[in-house]
This record gives C-alpha cells, sequence and structure tokens, in this order.
C-alpha cells in the first residue's frame, strides 16, 4: 500500500493518480474526502477514472479498515481460504 506521492518517488515518470488507474497500475483505490475546492475535484476525478477502469474504491476510512480486516481473515498465515456468497435473504433463512 502507497501513495501515488510514494509510488512515483525516485522516478522521471511523474504519472499522476489518473495515470497510473487507468495504466491498471492500480487494483483497489482508498479516496477519502479532504476539504477544498481543488481536493473535491480530484477526488471526484479518481472515482471517476476508477469507475470506467473497474477499479474499486472505498470512500470512508471505516471502509477501508473493514476491507483490510476482511483481507487478512481471507488470507490469514498467507493461504487464501474458501469462502461463499450468499444473498443478504439467505443469510437471514428468507429465501
Amino acid at each position: 500500500v502507497a501513495k501515488v506521492s510514494e509510488v512515483n518517488a525516485g522516478t522521471a515518470s511523474g504519472a499522476t493518480a489518473l495515470d497510473l488507474i487507468a495504466g491498471a497500475k492500480i487494483a483497489l483505490v482508498i479516496n477519502t474526502p479532504r476539504t477544498g475546492r481543488g481536493a473535491s475535484a480530484d477526488g471526484a476525478e479518481i472515482r471517476r477514472a476508477s469507475m470506467l477502469s473497474k477499479v474499486p474504491v472505498l470512500t470512508t476510512v471505516a471502509a477501508a479498515l473493514a476491507a483490510a480486516s476482511g483481507v487478512t481473515e481471507l488470507t490469514e498465515g498467507g493461504v487464501a481460504k474458501p469462502f461463499s456468497v450468499r444473498s443478504l435473504q439467505e443469510h437471514l433463512g428468507l429465501a
């Protein structure tokens, strides 16, 4: 996990977050809101680029922590555990 500024440190590419998303160099975007007009516009562009490139976006720290916890749980010990997907109705016994 790294910030775009850390990914580009020491390189001459100068790639932006949008470039990395479009170039399939990023698998997950965590884009939390910041104050200010420029930051808001940048965030909207990043979310749009992610959507167009089919890259998942998390927009809150709580969502990022939940995702990290889930990945940790599924890959405990470095081995992926099997899991199944069920609808909410199936989970609650309503289906």
